[in-house]
């Protein structure tokens, strides 16, 4: 019998009660790391070095997905840089001319194993979003490469378990990154 689909709400809910968690970041909103392309050259720099150091270099054989790419900013400074970069986001830039689909993270619109580097900030984080981490993880999973690599930034840990295939690698750069690599 073939399986359905699941179903999930048309818009990810957030929990307003801690939405103030991590504003420090960029003094406003926490999923926005990058909002300016000083930020991006920063973030760029710090996601080569890590990268680097696991074998993978981010240049135009790399295809990557910046999940929650919201203002494109970051994957934009990516494109400019020779990166094969896509973006995926619940509410996508469409002003701008950016690869950017509109999807949930629990439902990536892209083939099993399409990219060697996945990277997002503060998806996972439930004081801010209520999603299911499991289903994220899961698709995470499915549309990474064999040996590619998983980067996030949490203002929590990542609670989904098992990981999907995943395992789980330490931040050589004492940033506070989440970092699984599919073997």
């Amino acid at each position: 019998m073939e399986q359905k689909p699941r179903n999930f709400p048309g818009e990810i809910r957030r929990n307003d009660l801690n939405w103030n968690l991590g504003t420090t970041l960029v003094g406003g909103n926490p999923e926005d790391l990058v909002t300016k392309s000083s930020d991006a050259e920063i973030l760029h720099s710090v996601l080569e070095r890590i990268l680097k150091n696991y074998g993978i270099a981010l240049d135009k054989d790399t295809k990557f997905l910046e999940i929650g790419s919201g203002n494109v900013v970051f994957l934009d400074y990516l494109i400019q840089r020779g990166v094969n970069a896509t973006g995926v986001d619940v509410s996508p830039n469409w002003k701008q001319a950016s690869p950017q689909a509109l999807a949930r993270i629990e439902q990536l619109p892209f083939a099993d194993e399409s990219f060697n580097v996945i990277f997002s900030h503060g998806v996972f984080d439930e004081g801010v979003y209520n999603q299911n981490q499991d289903d994220m993880m899961r698709e995470i999973s499915r549309v990474l490469k064999h040996g590619g690599m998983y980067v996030g930034t949490t203002l929590e840990s990542i609670s989904a378990s098992p990981m999907s295939g995943l395992t789980s690698v330490p931040d050589l750069t004492g940033n506070r990154f989440k970092m699984y690599r599919k073997p």
